[in-house]
């Protein structure tokens, strides 16, 4: 099994970039979607984050939730933690520089991509799979992704723009809490994905890893990373 934890990020060796705020959105009263323009373009893969100097000597990674073909960088930001990665995004105002280091990260779509492929995301690791389908979309493999958000809060649910997912795919929400029985396990593991990618709160992931697996998933083709 392919899993990725990114509490240990390495940034040694990577170029240092400079990016300024664009646009500040609140999606709910604990995601916001920052949009940054880099001084200078730089490719990234979905899946892939960035290392956020968010204080001095202190950094934290955020997922790109964009789509990679853009000139503009999308993130994806729970605040509710209230730590020093939640006060650097909320203090942040349109013009703002802020220094990164990437893109970083294994977490990617594969080339080509497989007939039928699945990506859940729990709460905030929503934001990977958005940049996956929007990669998706533009490699003309749409078809071939299942999408699937899994709130485990109705209240953190955001929807409409700005953020907004390409079609196809198709992106299921599904509201954890709502289905207590594991429905919605069922209904992913019935895909019998030839590849999957998981993103989110480590509990939920362990549920769908384990139902896709009884599903008669390989356990070599479900990658995941854990997000705290």
């Amino acid at each position: 099994m392919a899993r990725v934890c990114r509490t240990g990020f390495v940034v040694s060796g990577l170029l240092r970039r400079t990016l300024r705020v664009a646009t500040h959105a609140a999606l709910t009263p604990r995601l916001r979607l920052v949009r940054l323009r880099p001084e200078t373009p730089f490719p990234y893969r979905a899946g892939q984050f960035l290392s956020v100097e968010v204080a001095p000597c202190k950094r934290r990674a955020y997922s790109f939730a964009g789509d990679p073909g853009s000139e503009l960088v999308d993130l994806l930001v729970d605040v509710a933690p209230g730590g020093d990665g939640s006060r650097f995004v909320e203090g942040l105002s349109t013009g703002d520089a802020i220094l990164a280091y990437g893109p970083q990260g294994g977490f990617v779509l594969p080339r080509p991509l497989a007939p039928v492929t699945v990506a859940v995301g729990v709460d905030v690791g929503a934001a990977p799979i958005r940049s996956m389908a929007h990669e998706a979309a533009r490699r003309a493999e749409g078809g071939g992704l299942r999408a699937f958000l899994v709130w485990q809060d109705l209240e953190a649910i955001p929807s409409g723009e700005p953020f907004d997912f390409p079609g196809p795919p198709s992106v299921e929400p599904i509201h954890l809490q709502a289905d207590p029985g594991g429905v919605w396990l069922a209904r992913i593991a019935a895909l019998c994905p030839a590849a999957a990618f998981l993103c989110g709160e480590r509990k939920a992931l362990a549920r769908l890893e384990e139902a896709l697996c009884a599903a008669g998933v390989d356990a070599d083709r479900i990658s995941t990373e854990v997000f705290y």
